[in-house]
């Protein structure tokens, strides 16, 4: 038996992620695992930011993350995420699709500057 060939990942995680890099915005990780001792991951993260986003679909169908169970677990991971220090965004593939999603990040980042306290970017 032959061992399966590596995938290329090429969902809109990674449609976002080439977004960042185009714009010259960021280099992204993909499935950044962010917590000591949950197995949590973020879809795209840019660490030195503590900028995660998280691309949710299924919203249309009934998926995960639009059922009671999965909305509460993605609460729960949201919350640990945010004390931690994190920022997360959460979009869908339309946004990712139409700009919009790039055009939150970059918002988000210029926006740094001009908040009070707001955490300084280690990248």
């Amino acid at each position: 038996m032959r061992a399966p060939k590596p995938r290329l990942r090429s969902g809109w995680p990674e449609i976002l992620g080439m977004q960042l890099v185009l714009s010259k915005c960021a280099t992204p990780t993909y499935e950044h695992r962010f917590h000591p001792t949950r197995k949590w991951r973020f879809d795209v993260a840019v660490p030195d930011w503590m900028l995660a986003v998280e691309v949710d679909g299924g919203g249309f169908v009934q998926g995960r993350h639009s059922r009671g169970t999965g909305l509460e677990k993605d609460a729960e991971k949201f919350a640990e995420a945010a004390i931690l220090g994190w920022t997360v965004l959460r979009v869908t593939p339309r946004h990712v699709k139409s700009g919009q999603a790039i055009g939150w990040i970059q918002r988000w980042r210029q926006s740094l500057g001009r908040v009070s306290g707001a955490p300084e970017p280690r990248g």
